[in-house]
């Protein structure tokens, strides 16, 4: 008698345990706090300072040289006289000397990272109005992605001409296959995101955000941009 009251007291916990942990809604509506998503994403100013240090990502890793062979965005300047090219880096040798073909993977990777730029600072430009704080940090840092935009399509132009022009993100690869603007609708572009950049971007920085972008750096690039 005793054994089977026993079974039973041991019958109830084992059933509740199986409803409360079969739960399907729950279990398939688990969030992953370590994925950020779009909606989740953008609360605050710390969500917005993390998405602008994605965009100057893909401009720190073009800036680096190794054994006089400059690569990155430094092969613009590879073309100049006032650097000498060794001849071991076959792909930068090729642009320096002005013999490039369409496959060289030097070229096209300032043209993947330039681009990459440009989506991320329209992302955050697209996001940031929903995102709670003062007006006047909030323009400061539209500024600083129209900037980091602007100068990527003025070292597009500069060094592909005619590109694609895109002032909004892209979600799927037919929105960014798009036929290339003119000229004059790239640097059109770059005039207004450096214009905008001028207006809000701050005169100096404080010591923790040294390397980014200010007024006097705007100012120099739209004057670079007015020379061409």
């Amino acid at each position: 008698m005793k054994t089977n009251i026993f079974k039973k007291l041991w019958v109830l916990p084992a059933l509740l345990l199986l409803f409360t942990a079969c739960n399907e809604s729950k279990f398939l509506d688990l969030v992953n706090p370590n994925e950020p998503t779009e909606f989740d994403f953008w609360k605050d100013e710390a969500d917005v300072q993390s998405a602008m240090a994605a965009v100057y990502s893909k401009i720190r890793g073009q800036m680096y040289g190794y054994y006089g062979a400059y690569n990155g965005f430094h092969m613009q300047n590879g073309r100049a006289d006032e650097i000498f090219t060794v001849n071991d880096d076959e792909h930068m040798w090729y642009l320096c000397n002005f013999i490039n073909d369409p496959l060289n993977e030097h070229a096209t990777d300032v043209f993947g990272s330039l681009y990459m730029v440009i989506q991320r600072a329209n992302i955050l430009i697209e996001n940031i109005e929903n995102v709670p704080m003062p007006d006047d940090k909030k323009n400061e840092l539209i500024a600083e992605a129209a900037f980091l935009r602007g100068f990527s399509y003025f070292k597009l132009v500069i060094n592909y001409g005619p590109v694609p022009l895109r002032a909004v993100s892209t979600d799927t690869a037919e929105d960014a296959l798009t036929d290339s603007a003119t000229e004059a609708q790239i640097w059109e572009q770059v005039e207004s995101d450096l214009e905008l950049a001028k207006r809000y971007l701050p005169i100096e920085r404080p010591a923790n955000e040294a390397g980014r972008v200010t007024k006097g750096t705007a100012i120099a690039y739209l004057g670079k941009a007015y020379i061409f």
